[in-house]
This record gives structure tokens, sequence and C-alpha cells, in this order.
């Protein structure tokens, strides 16, 4: 069974700023973004200003291998984030892509509290890969 998962972190607002997320927080996002920047490889705009933290394991890991990951990576900084989780649209994504089998999708109780406590919405994506 081939299975690749990607999760990450996201804080998105027009009044955000992401380099205030940054020195607060001395978490160092995977990529910040200003409103009026280009998508990568598109040529869409963004809409927002954003931060966002991923998920650094191998897309093969397991789904909650790659949360426990991040929530590890947010430790240090995770009070100084939460005023930022509280006041700004804030979103936990999973995006997992699978072939055969269906995957497992799975949340210990101590994860659901932590993405409670940092008021985090959740989004997952399935996709299947044929």
């Amino acid at each position: 069974m081939q299975r690749k998962i990607h999760v990450s972190l996201s804080i998105v607002d027009e009044a955000l700023d992401p380099e205030e997320v940054t020195s607060s927080t001395g978490i160092v996002p995977s990529t910040i973004w200003r409103k009026g920047d280009i998508r990568p490889k598109t040529t869409i705009a963004e809409k927002e200003n954003g931060w966002e933290l991923r998920s650094t394991l191998s897309p093969s890991a397991l789904l909650g291998e790659h949360l426990r990951h991040l929530l590890s990576a947010i430790h240090p900084g995770v009070e100084q984030l939460q005023e930022f989780t509280r006041q700004y649209y804030s979103v936990l994504s999973c995006a997992i892509y699978f072939d055969e089998s269906s995957p497992e999708i799975h949340f210990e109780p101590s994860v659901i509290q932590q993405l409670a406590m940092l008021n985090l919405r959740l989004d997952i994506d399935v996709y299947c890969l044929d």
C-alpha cells in the first residue's frame, strides 16, 4: 500500500502579521505570505496574510506520528501561539493520499485536547490514488 500524508498548522487573516507570530512564539514557520503574494507555481494572488508550519516527517509516516511531531514542534511557544490561534482563523490540515486500502484516521484524546486548547479547526482531505 502506498500512502502519503501531509500535516500543517496555518493561521490566516488580513490583519495577521506573520512575522509577529514568529517573533512572539519563537517558532520558525515553514512558510509565510502576505496579501497579494503569488502562490508558488500558480498565478493566484493570496487574499490574506498567513503563517504555516508543516510536519517535517516523511510523507510515509502515520497520521498520528505527524500530529505528535507537529504538536511537539509548537510546544515551546504554545502559550504565545494561543494568542494568535484564538484571534485569527487557524486550522490543522491533514491531506491523506492512499492507493489500495483505506487509511487509518485515528486521534488520541491528548491530540484532540491540544487542538481544542489551541482553538484549531480540523480539516481532513482524503484522496484515493489510482
